[in-house]
């Protein structure tokens, strides 16, 4: 449904808000990746999301327990800052548990970590039996 990718160089997407998608058998759902994997990493601290809103998001996920619904990995040379998750409500269309997915993200529920701006953290997850 929704993807940003970036792998280096610098940049700033801030004060943004995205509600009310919905979607079916989404590859990826919402996902912020300061890491793509197929792209070579640039010069540069990374792009800093500060200040995102996602709101009312509803649907599926084709594979929640291989592909995080929530997947926010943020550069640890800029970590994103005040990200808010709410009324999110997504649930995988193959198997019996989703997880959600976050790295040097900060901000409030899912597998965000509340804290100073702009501290980086290792890979955390939040794992769900049960739908939304």
């Amino acid at each position: 449904m929704f993807m940003i990718k970036s792998n280096g160089r610098s940049g700033t997407v801030s004060d943004c808000v995205f509600e009310n998608f919905i979607g079916y058998s989404n590859a990826y759902s919402l996902d912020i990746n300061g890491y793509w994997p197929d792209e070579t990493p640039a010069a540069g601290n990374g792009v800093l999301f500060t200040g995102s809103t996602f709101n009312n998001w509803k649907g599926t996920c084709a594979e929640g327990a291989t592909r995080a619904p929530i997947n926010i990995i943020c550069p640890d040379g800029n970590p994103c800052d005040g990200i808010t998750i709410e009324n999110f409500a997504m649930w995988t269309d193959t198997g019996s548990y989703e997880y959600y997915k976050c790295e040097s993200a900060l901000g409030d529920r899912r597998c965000l970590r509340g804290g100073s701006a702009h501290t980086s953290f290792a890979v955390s997850t939040v794992t769900l039996n049960s739908a939304p």
